[in-house]
C-alpha cells in the first residue's frame, strides 16, 4: 500500500475493535474509493489496496457489528451490486477467481463489470 494510506488500520483486529468512528472512517471512505471504478483506476490506485479493499472493510463491519458508508461508495442503478457469496475472508486475496472450490470475488470487480455493461449497452443503442 503507498505511504499515507489509511487502509492498513483495517487489518489488525486491535485496531478495528478499538478505534472510534471516527478515526475508522478514513480507512473506510478509502477502502470505498478504490472500489469505485469511477474514482480510482489502475493508475491512482495500487494492486495490493484493490485487491483487499472489499475485505478489509467487510470485515471490520463484521468486528465493529455495523454497516459503515461512506461518499465513495459505487453506485450504479443498472445493476445489482451484490457479491456473491464465497471466499471473502481476508485469506482470500483474488479479485476473481477460486479460491479452492470456493468462487472469490471482490466488490471492484462487480463495480467494474457494471461500468463495462453500461458502455457496452451505450453501443448498442
Amino acid at each position: 500500500m503507498p505511504p499515507g494510506s489509511n487502509l492498513p488500520l483495517l487489518l489488525a483486529s486491535n485496531n478495528v475493535r478499538s478505534l472510534t468512528g471516527n478515526q475508522i472512517q478514513p480507512a473506510i471512505d478509502e477502502a470505498y474509493s478504490v472500489e469505485n471504478p469511477r474514482r480510482e483506476n489502475p493508475t491512482t490506485a495500487d494492486c495490493v489496496s484493490c485487491h483487499i479493499a472489499d475485505r478489509a472493510r467487510r470485515r471490520a463491519d463484521n468486528l465493529r457489528d455495523v454497516t459503515h458508508t461512506s461518499t465513495q461508495e459505487y453506485a450504479n442503478p443498472s445493476f445489482p451490486l451484490n457479491v456473491p457469496p464465497g471466499a471473502l475472508g481476508l485469506n482470500s486475496q483474488r479479485a476473481l477467481g477460486y479460491f479452492d472450490r470456493l468462487l472469490s470475488v471482490n466488490q471492484r470487480v462487480v463495480n467494474e463489470s457494471a461500468e463495462v455493461a453500461d458502455a457496452l449497452n451505450l453501443l448498442g443503442k
